[in-house]
């Protein structure tokens, strides 16, 4: 059994981590860790595994069904790439980004999903965190993956080095709202708006780029078409709508699970953003994918095939 992308006491400034690896001849791998929350997908010889890191050294077991095991250490310093609460409160010059979930005055922040799965606001705070996870391990890796040194964005995060999801309280209403996306335009007026109300709860003179979900995207059952939804980016916000988020992974236990969910989704109540493959993990895929790549447009990158700009995170999960 071989590591095949970490070394032995490695560093890293983000807590999500992926380890690939190979076990010849095993049926089995499984993984555990001192921060013990940690997942793992086996095919043929290969594995896969996603381990959350705590702050400091960390310890990662592998074992596989022949009796064989690693152990491997690994230390999460998010000062290396993030920033906390604290030095944003002091003033700091780092630029960061930040997770928001925006919500319409009065609203609940309820978002769409079948009526078996919770939606409510704490929810969404726990998906929008793993997505911004996943979204930050996808540069991190995928650099390194291409044969660059590792290089990736900086979040907010508190004392334990978690993701802060800031909950954004709109001075508008769903029916102000509304009218704002109303405009044919692509949902641009909506996002010059919503730019000019993120500026009034940033007190650095260079504000963060907001990974930003708009909680009151809806859809009309009739039509079969969504509603104040919108995919739009450039610093400093990029805006996505939370229509399929009933579909994302609420924890690193469910990451796994929900990129090899093949039911299909229900139209008649719920919209289908998987670019025609109509699944729960191609909405999944498709969606964390075009958030990803209006991030990459607040970053500064263009629509080129020739950038790293990309609507398939499965590429590097799965």
């Amino acid at each position: 059994m071989q590591l095949l992308n970490v070394k032995e006491g490695q560093v890293f400034g983000y807590q999500l981590l992926r380890i690939k690896g190979y076990s010849e001849g095993a049926s089995n791998v499984s993984v555990s860790a001192s921060s013990q929350i940690a997942a793992i997908d086996f095919h043929q010889k290969y594995f896969k595994a996603l381990v959350l890191l705590s702050v400091g050294r960390n310890t990662i077991n592998f074992q596989n069904d022949k009796g064989q095991s690693i152990q491997y250490h690994c230390t999460y310093d998010p000062k290396l790439v993030n920033v906390s609460v604290e030095e944003i409160q002091q003033g700091t010059s780092k630029r960061y980004c930040r997770i928001v979930y925006f919500v319409p005055k009065g609203d609940a922040g309820n978002f769409l999903g079948p009526p078996d799965v919770r939606c409510d606001l704490e929810s969404a705070k726990q998906r929008l965190k793993m997505a911004g996870l996943m979204m930050q391990l996808f540069c991190a890796q995928n650099f390194e993956d291409l044969g660059h040194p590792s290089s990736t964005f900086g979040f907010e995060v508190d004392n334990k080095g978690e993701p802060v999801v800031t909950v954004f309280k709109s001075k508008r209403n769903v029916k102000e709202w509304s009218k704002l996306y109303a405009n044919n335009d692509g949902g641009v007026f909506a996002w010059q708006t919503k730019v000019e109300e993120l500026k009034t709860s940033v007190a650095q003179e260079y504000p963060p780029l907001d990974f930003t979900i708009f909680s009151a995207s809806g859809y009309d059952k009739q039509k079969k078409q969504t509603t104040m939804a919108t995919a739009l980016g450039g610093f400093p916000l990029a805006l996505f709508a939370g229509i399929t988020m009933h579909c994302w992974a609420n924890s690193v236990q469910q990451i796994f699970p929900c990129f090899k969910n093949a039911n299909r989704i229900d139209t008649t109540i719920l919209p289908d953003d998987s670019c025609f493959r109509h699944t729960y993990w191609a909405n999944y895929a498709t969606c964390l994918g075009a958030f990803m790549h209006e991030a990459g447009h607040g970053f500064g990158l263009y629509c080129l095939s020739s950038n790293c700009i990309t609507y398939s995170l499965t590429i590097l999960l799965l």
